[in-house]
Parts: C-alpha cells; sequence; structure tokens
C-alpha cells in the first residue's frame, strides 16, 4: 500500500483511508470469528463508502462457512446494513431523498448502468486517437492501467484460489462496479479498497514483480506530484 496508485490519499482529506481502516477490521474480525465487532466494523463501513456495500456478503458467507445457522447469518448480514440504513434515515430527513447518496453519483457520471463494452470503447478512444499530451489523459491512461492491473491480479487470485470465496465476492463487486459506470476515474484511489488483491504480488514471477512494483512506484511518484500541483489525480 505504501507505494501503490493511490498511496497519496492515504496521507489526505479522504474516505478511502477510512474505509480502508473499517474493511481491513471488518476482515480481521470475522477471520478471528468475533462477529460482533466484525458486524460493527462492517456496519460502520456502509456508511463510510457505497464500496461497503459488498461488505456484509463477505460476513454473510463468512458466517456460513463457520456452520452459523442460516437465521443466524440472515440476521447478521442485515444487522451490517445498518451503517448504511442509518445514513439513509438521517439523509431522509436533511434533503429529502434517502438515495441521495446514489443519485448523487450522476454529478460524476457514475449513477447510470453502463455497458463494459461502452466502457472499454470511450476508454479506447480517449487512449488512442482521441488521446492528447496533456495531464488530463495522463490520468486516463492511469485510470485504464490502474483497472487492467486490478483485473489481472483478481484473474490470477481465482486460478489461484487464494483467499476464498468472501474475498472474491467483495474483490469482483467492487472491481465491477466502476466498470458497470461507465467510468473509470477515481480508480488509482479506489486500488486502495481492493487491497486483498495485493496478497498475490507476492506469488508472481520475479518479472510480474518487478513489472508491478515498477509500475506502483512510477504511478506512485507521478501521483503525488499531480495531487500536490493541485491537478486532478483520482
Amino acid at each position: 500500500l505504501l507505494v501503490s496508485t493511490g498511496t497519496i490519499f492515504l496521507a489526505s482529506v479522504y474516505t478511502e483511508p477510512v474505509f480502508l481502516a473499517l474493511a481491513a477490521m471488518s476482515m480481521y474480525f470475522a477471520e478471528k470469528r468475533w462477529w460482533g465487532r466484525a458486524i460493527l466494523f462492517t456496519a460502520l463501513a456502509t456508511a463510510t463508502r457505497a464500496n461497503g456495500l459488498f461488505l456484509p456478503l463477505f460476513i454473510l458467507v463468512k458466517l456460513l462457512q463457520a456452520k452459523k445457522s442460516v437465521l443466524i447469518s440472515t440476521c447478521s448480514f442485515l444487522l451490517s446494513y445498518s451503517g448504511l440504513f442509518s445514513y439513509m434515515v438521517f439523509l431522509y430527513f436533511k434533503t429529502g431523498d434517502a438515495f441521495n447518496w446514489f443519485h448523487s453519483q450522476g454529478a460524476w457520471g457514475k449513477a447510470t448502468a453502463t455497458s463494459p463494452i461502452t466502457t472499454f470503447l470511450s476508454y479506447l478512444r480517449s487512449t488512442t486517437y482521441q488521446f492528447q499530451p496533456d495531464f488530463i489523459h495522463l490520468v486516463v491512461v492511469i485510470e485504464v492501467l490502474t483497472t487492467l492491473v486490478a483485473i489481472f491480479l483478481f484473474i490470477i487470485l481465482l486460478q489461484r484460489q487464494k483467499l476464498g470465496l468472501a474475498y472474491w465476492l467483495y474483490l469482483g463487486g467492487n472491481l465491477t462496479m466502476p466498470i458497470l459506470t461507465g467510468s473509470l476515474g477515481s480508480m488509482p484511489r479506489f486500488f486502495l479498497i481492493l487491497f486483498p488483491l495485493l496478497t498475490v504480488v507476492p506469488t508472481l514471477s520475479k518479472w510480474g514483480k518487478t513489472l508491478y512494483y515498477t509500475f506502483s512506484v512510477t504511478v506512485c511518484i507521478i501521483g503525488i506530484m499531480l495531487f500536490t500541483r493541485g491537478y486532478w489525480y483520482g
């Protein structure tokens, strides 16, 4: 994480560092089977970012794998969303729209479902014949490359059957989300949320690790330079 594409955001006032800590604690306590704490941190995570929507699925799978009853697993699953439900109640009384957290994504072009093919063609144009030698298109290229790296690591994770179903659902859901919205914006910092993917890196070949760390360090440095100079980066 210290040399990832979104490292700069760990020292910034963004929700990613908070969500990262909450998600990590949720997974840690779930692995330890301390369900009360796991559910608490999951609930807090769902109130922090939309990406937390997939954490209760993680908890549900872990509970079922621990042979907990369907009733207990279902109740725990629903309770894990209490943070989001509470936030929606707050939004309803504050704005009159309980789903304002979702509808506001329209300002970023992320509130409408989009075909992955459409997303692919859009970014293919932006990185080929529509490419311009400026900082905006540089960030677009970084977003595309970061997405490809995340997909590559996820495929390897599945092939080697590492971590298990609970992590696959969390990672798959969060990786699919930006692709289906038609926007890969913020992927450099979004990569932080996919932190379980980093467990694959030590298992890569020598060349694979060299390529990954070269890419990560290069993008990390570029990101710090752009962000500290006031340019949009993720």
